[in-house]
């Protein structure tokens, strides 16, 4: 069974230490938590805006080296043999 102990019944130093704890926390508490909010709300943007942008690999197939494009707007995988044929299908993604 856990005591309770009145802060009544503590001496005036204590006192106002526990009640300063009360109305303020420590700063490093609080830097914590704004500092995780700020971590958590970049981490949701990075993700948005990471998951409808092609993800471009250079990769090895067959002995040769080629570039892999996903397309996660549509879950679709391209092969190309060329950079210039990546940057080709790029701006044709983004003109539309």
């Amino acid at each position: 069974m856990q005591s309770y102990t009145n802060p009544s019944q503590l001496p005036l130093d204590q006192q106002r230490r526990h009640l300063e704890a009360l109305i303020h926390p420590p700063q490093s508490s609080r830097q914590g938590l704004g500092k995780a909010l700020t971590q958590l709300g970049q981490g949701i943007v990075n993700w948005l805006a990471n998951d409808s942008q092609p993800h471009i690999t250079q990769i090895r197939r067959g002995g040769t080296e080629v570039w892999k494009v996903h397309n996660p707007m549509n879950n679709q995988v391209l092969y190309f043999d060329h950079e210039d044929q990546v940057r080709v299908w790029l701006e044709n993604r983004h003109n539309g």
